[in-house]
């Protein structure tokens, strides 16, 4: 049988649900209730603020600067190709 959270491992036990890592998460919610939600929203759900910021600071957007620079590196290697 398959699990019944994940869908995709093997039930732990030959009467159970879940399987090993589902069945220990399930007990995680059980102890700490809400936290474990709270967590996950946190961690690993991010809101269209953080997005943009990430966008921001880590994506390079390009410049005429770069634009040129990687033009003239194609020639010249287009340049090299045909003298050889």
């Amino acid at each position: 049988m398959v699990c019944i959270l994940c869908e995709r491992e093997a039930v732990d036990s030959y009467f159970g649900k879940w399987c090993e890592d589902c069945h220990r998460l399930k007990r995680l919610i059980a102890i700490y209730d809400k936290n474990v939600h709270r967590v996950c929203e946190t961690v690993f759900v991010r809101t269209t603020e953080q997005q943009n910021h990430k966008i921001d600071t880590c994506v390079v957007k390009p410049t005429e600067e770069t634009i040129g620079d990687e033009k003239k590196e194609y020639y010249l290697r287009r340049n090299n190709k045909n003298k050889n």
